[in-house]
């Protein structure tokens, strides 16, 4: 009777212990696929930062260059002021003879200020 008491106790035992390792599985490869999934994320938060980081780089080397271009765009319109102002007396005195005259002909701006 005892060895029969014992041999039930250790059936019962067997099947707990066989429930625990089923658990010990199914336990084991939830966290694998956890684990994955991990590092899947991992990855693509990885990813996503040097995306950001590339972008932002890109973003500020954009701007500097649309800096840069505005700033040529008002140097080239000042100095075009500039240009215009001067330009106007400077036909004006190629167009002048030695004696103070205003060539008609234009020929003086041809021909280096000489007179004919």
């Amino acid at each position: 009777m005892e060895s029969k008491s014992l041999e039930e106790k250790l059936g019962g035992l067997g099947e707990e212990l066989n429930q625990a390792k089923a658990k010990v599985s199914a336990v084991q490869q939830t966290l694998e696929t956890e684990r994955i999934a991990w590092i899947n994320d991992k990855k693509t938060l990885e990813g996503t930062i040097v995306d950001l980081s590339t972008s932002e780089r890109t973003s500020e080397n954009d701007r500097n260059a649309y800096e840069r271009e505005v700033r040529v765009l008002e140097e080239r319109a000042v100095v075009g002021f500039f240009v215009a102002d001067i330009r106007t007396p400077l036909i004006i005195m190629m167009q002048l003879g030695r004696r103070g005259k205003i060539c008609t002909r234009g020929c003086h701006a041809r021909r280096g200020f000489k007179d004919h």
